[in-house]
């Protein structure tokens, strides 16, 4: 319950005289304990003080080694300390600390005497002691009871103030003014009543101590979701613990804004970078009065993702990096925060901010009402965590809005909500009209990354004598283009299960034949362990088949109700199963569900939950189709998703999908109508796009009769259809069969199998072939495709030429954008045919040339690139000896009139000093550069963001090549570095 007015008054009182009087005793101590005045000024902030004490001090300080300085004092002390120039703001807690190291003449750190009671180091202990102990205070205190406090305060005052006298020989008369105001200011407390301004000081003395407590009471409850196990279920090994730092896979985000919903790709290492910038924001909704204060807006960013997009390791991601010393977080401004809350959805129980702020304080804050008020004053982060899923009974829906409501009035509170793509706008409708708001989503890991995280996690499997790091590379280098491989999940039980066979992963492995292969490995784990308990030879695999029948029914009825979790009943339901099977549930429930800790009223309570909503969709879809193929009475997919209208059947795209990929799969008997059926549900979520199309068919390892399902629902006559490394194989079974389309072809890996792509009735518009664009050679060049390809239509083209094959672009008339690859030996020849073709090129203007430096001779490049358009100059594989040789290539091959629109160096580390002496170099060899148009990527001197320079390193240099006319020097993404196309 909260605490009576009564109890209030008293408290505050208490709490106000040890504030104030309490305060400005151990001020004057410290002022004459350390500088011997108790009027002067200091003049300079303490640390600066502490930093310039003389070898003869006696200050503990002055005899601290370099590495206990450093640890002296935290991070929040100095924000402090530095804000106060004149020592006087200092909380009693603050001034205890710096009394023990800057006054002379007082006993050691670790000395007893700070905690005896006849000692002046003892009395000022007790201050803050009986200062934290009025803070902790619960009961409610009666008349008598202040009455006695008051007298035990004055008394340890005065006794404080007359042993101080002592110590520093201070004069009666610097006494005397100092003890009668102290005494008038507890006279005044006792007899007054609390005003305002009174309650307001009290409020401000425990926001201090709020703050701590809570940092102190957050720090040990997150570190305990940094740790995981998401594969229990696959390895059955409690010990396997994954931190979420060794997870993590660089993901990236775009933000989405402006009247045409334009998208801009943000760097996740600036997730809160955006909300500094208010001039660039969307507006907040109008409003009457905007209740915030100074007429700022809170800030709120909602990130939608997929199923498996990687959200809560996004957020977890977060949280590992607030409690990380400032100087090693990799998230810019998050260490600005005082405090990062968490709140996952599915398994909150909370209806109010009240409430669940008070199942995670101690608890003499717990109960009051004015924690929510503490906290909010605070500089607080918000990571709400699935605002689509919630628990059976849950209230995490009040919670939100309740967290919205409450946040709209403290514009130094930041909120980072994610949710599924289609819950987003439902959300959005109910936010309140005063917030800053960002919409994001999240983009997929790399293929690239997707290896090294798969590779990664193999290594730090135990050695079983079977490791073939190699064949798990090419595999990877096979699947990992593959869409659904960007979830992490799905990544770490490839890594299991080819450590723990390397057949169960094959080159054709698809989204659903992953998780039959998760399944049957489940239950060949679960048949070995069950031997152990039986007395005879029998395999039970009957026995789980039969009971995965329960357990898909179970997961399908938690995914129609947006719960992973199980409630009370499914376990129930499930367990009574495994009994009358003669199983033991225990070993049943670990070998398919997690066992995972959720915060209720009264403590944790330990539930069974599906690993990840993926499995769930799969268990869902794997139920639908054996009753499909299996019950004549239960054909119709519709009813056993209980005829979901729209806005629900889209949330069941994945599930769908699985339907899909299940009902195609080879083992599975024949089903033409439950085929077209699945095909018609999925067309009714708004799968109208031929790209999203081209991604099933690869689900359905393109059969045939789903492929002609299909083509009837690809009938816009406008339509771009975009081929990638996930789509190649479906792309050439269905683009023979449709009409007429815009094709780009956008392919990324080395193995790409790029023949059969092209079909004359369609109209190829964009070809890039990025591999072969960022790894020229002599022999993997591009000439055969583009020579293949109808280049009538073509507007960009990607790759790496030989001379021949850049003669051929001169019959592409519709051509805007050329990016083209060089290497040694045909350097000269392609930059010669560059020069004659442009005239019969009338739509080129941008021409980006990228050059491997190291694999180049300057004299290979003497031609100077044609005026008239944007030319950029791409320079990879640069370091610090290279810097002479990147000036003369970029000199030599600059457009005579116009100059470079942007020069990129990919690939490269340069510190501030490397930079500088590019940048002179550059303008001595004459370079120019077009100066970047505000918050646009191209234009400028462009360098990985990986660079090891500081953000004022990186603004310095910035002036000095726009001093230079180099434009500007920014840092961009390595994804990000290639200017825009179009």
């Amino acid at each position: 319950m909260a605490a009576t007015p009564t109890f209030c008054i008293y408290r505050f009182k208490l709490i106000l005289m040890i504030e104030n009087a309490g305060k400005d005793i151990l001020t004057f101590i410290l002022k004459r304990g350390a500088m011997n005045s108790p009027t002067t000024p200091p003049g300079i902030c303490l640390n600066q003080y502490l930093d310039q004490l003389p070898a003869t001090s006696s200050a503990n300080y002055a005899r601290m080694t370099r590495r206990q300085k450093n640890y002296a004092l935290t991070h929040t002390d100095l924000q402090h300390i530095e804000s106060s120039p004149m020592w006087d703001t200092f909380d009693v807690t603050l001034l205890h600390k710096v009394i023990r190291l800057a006054c002379e003449n007082v006993a050691g750190i670790d000395d007893p005497e700070w905690h005896n009671p006849n000692m002046l180091e003892g009395l000022v202990t007790r201050i803050r002691d009986e200062r934290n102990a009025i803070f902790r205070e619960v009961r409610v205190f009666s008349e008598a009871e202040y009455e006695m406090r008051v007298r035990e305060l004055e008394n340890l005052f005065d006794e404080t103030l007359n042993t101080a006298k002592i110590r520093y020989q201070i004069p009666d008369a610097d006494m005397i003014p100092v003890k009668d105001k102290i005494q008038h200011g507890i006279d005044t407390f006792r007899k007054n009543q609390l005003g305002k301004e009174l309650v307001m000081m009290s409020l401000n003395s425990m926001q201090q101590e709020f703050m701590r407590v809570c940092q102190n009471k957050l720090k040990s409850i997150h570190n305990n979701l940094l740790t995981f196990d998401p594969v229990s279920f696959l390895t059955y090994s409690p010990q396997h613990q994954i931190h979420i730092q060794d997870i993590f896979c660089r993901m990236d985000l775009v933000k989405i804004g402006g009247w045409f919903q334009e998208k801009q790709d943000i760097n996740i290492y600036d997730i809160l970078t955006v909300t500094r910038h208010t001039e660039q924001n969307p507006q907040p909704s109008t409003s009457s009065s905007t209740p915030s204060m100074y007429g700022k807006s809170p800030q709120l960013i909602v990130i939608k993702g997929f199923t498996g997009s990687g959200k809560t390791t996004l957020l977890t991601y977060l949280l590992s990096e607030w409690l990380k010393d400032p100087d090693d977080c990799t998230i810019r401004h998050l260490h600005e925060y005082d405090i990062v809350l968490r709140i996952l959805c599915r398994e909150n129980d909370s209806p109010s901010l009240q409430d669940f702020l008070r199942q995670i304080m101690s608890n003499y804050f717990a109960e009051m009402e004015e924690s929510v008020i503490f906290l909010l004053r605070c500089k607080v982060l918000f990571l709400i965590d699935g605002l689509d899923v919630s628990l059976p009974g849950s209230r995490s829906k009040e919670l939100v809005v309740d967290i919205l409501n409450k946040v709209k009035y403290f514009p130094n509170c930041t909120l980072i909500c994610t949710t599924r793509p289609e819950m987003r706008d439902d959300f959005l409708a109910k936010v309140p009209g005063y917030y800053q708001v960002w919409n994001m989503e999240i983009k997929s890991v790399s293929p690239e990354q997707r290896t090294q995280f798969v590779l990664k996690h193999y290594a730090s499997l135990p050695d079983n004598g079977n490791k073939d790091p190699e064949k798990l590379k090419y595999l990877m280098d096979c699947l990992g283009w593959n869409d659904f491989f960007s979830l992490p999940l799905n990544l770490l039980c490839v890594a299991i299960l080819f450590h723990m066979n390397p057949n169960n992963i094959k080159v054709t492995t698809t989204q659903t034949s992953l998780h039959v292969t998760i399944q049957d490995w489940c239950i060949q784990k679960l048949q070995a362990r069950l031997s152990d308990h039986s007395k005879d030879n029998r395999t039970h695999e009957e026995d789980i088949r039969e009971l995965l029948k329960d357990m898909e029914d179970v997961a399908l009825r938690g995914l129609l109700q947006d719960q992973i979790t199980l409630s009370k009943e499914d376990e129930r339901y499930l367990w009574n199963s495994f009994r009358n099977k003669g199983l033991p549930s225990s070993e049943v429930f670990s070998a398919f569900f997690n066992l995972i800790d959720i915060r209720e009223r009264w403590g944790y309570q330990s539930r069974y939950s599906v690993p990840h909503e993926s499995i769930q969709n799969f268990y869902s879809a794997s139920g639908i189709v054996n009753k499909v193929v299996n019950d004549s009475h239960s054909r119709n997919i519709r009813h056993m998703l209980h005829n979901p209208p729209p806005c629900q059947l889209r949330k069941l795209r994945n599930l769908l999908r699985h339907v899909a990929g299940l009902l195609c799969h080879p083992q599975t008997p024949l089903c033409t109508a439950a085929i077209q059926e699945v095909v018609d549900l999925l067309a009714e979520t708004g799968m109208k796009d031929c790209n999203d199309w081209l991604s099933v068919l690869e689900d359905t390892e393109v059969n045939r009769i789903a492929l002609a399902c299909v083509v009837k629902y690809i009938t816009r006559d406008k339509e771009v259809v975009k081929v990638t490394d996930n789509t190649i194989n479906s792309a050439k079974a269905l683009l023979p069969i449709i009409s007429s389309k815009e094709v780009w072809i956008d392919l990324c890996r080395k193995e790409s199998d790029m023949q059969g792509l092209i079909f004359e009735h369609h109209q190829y518009t964009e070809l890039s072939l990025n591999h072969q664009y960022k790894h020229p050679d002599q022999v993997n060049h591009c000439d055969s495709l583009l020579c293949a390809t109808p280049r009538c239509c073509l507007r960009v083209f990607k790759g790496h030429l030989s001379t021949a094959g850049t003669q051929l672009l001169q019959e592409c008339q519709d051509l805007k954008v050329l990016h083209l690859a060089v290497c040694d030996q045909n350097a000269q020849g392609v930059l010669s045919v560059i020069r004659a073709i442009h005239p019969s090129l009338p739509r080129l203007s941008s021409l980006v040339l990228h050059i491997p430096i190291p694999a180049v001779r300057t004299d290979r490049c003497t031609m100077r690139l044609p005026d008239g358009l944007q030319v950029s100059l791409v320079l990879s594989g640069m370091n610090k000896k290279l810097l002479e040789k990147a000036a003369r290539i970029a000199q030599a091959l600059q457009p005579t009139m116009e100059g470079w629109r942007a020069i990129m160096f990919p690939g490269s580390s340069m510190t501030a000093d490397v930079l500088q002496c590019l940048l002179e170099k550059l303008a001595t060899a004459g370079v120019k550069v077009w100066s970047s148009v505000e918050g646009t990527l191209d234009g400028g001197i462009l360098v990985p963001e990986t660079s090891p320079i500081t953000e004022e390193e990186e603004r310095n240099l910035s002036s000095l090549a726009k001093t230079m006319s180099l434009g500007c020097l920014s840092r961009k993404s390595e994804d990000l570095m290639e200017v825009e196309s179009l």
